[in-house]
């Protein structure tokens, strides 16, 4: 079993993750706005399950419609969408966690 985690920073820099600083076990693309591609760098043998949420908006008046989604997602990458409440797509800070069976075996 292998769990990827990341917090990425709106404009597609890592904040934090698994692996640490200088090693992650992802990289992350921003791609236009409101686009991700996180590449999982061949850690997964199969397609991961994955869940995430917008994060460090800092401010209460984030709305809870707010949103990110995974419209592509395999065993070497998923593609992450951002955007506001209205469903624009725009660059905004978000976080990950993906879970699958390692592509050691382990």
């Amino acid at each position: 079993m292998n769990i990827i985690w990341g917090v990425v920073n709106a404009d597609g820099t890592i904040a934090s993750g698994s692996g640490g600083a200088g090693d992650y076990e992802f990289a992350v693309i921003n791609e236009g706005p409101g686009v991700y591609q996180i590449s999982f760098n061949g850690n997964f043998a199969g397609v991961p399950a994955i869940t995430g949420s917008q994060v460090m908006y800092g401010s209460m008046s984030e709305s809870s419609l707010d949103n990110v989604v995974f419209p592509f997602l395999s065993a070497a990458s998923a593609t992450a969408i951002t955007g506001a409440s209205n469903g624009a797509a725009g660059n905004r800070s978000f976080s990950f966690i993906a879970v699958g069976e390692s592509s050691s075996g382990r």
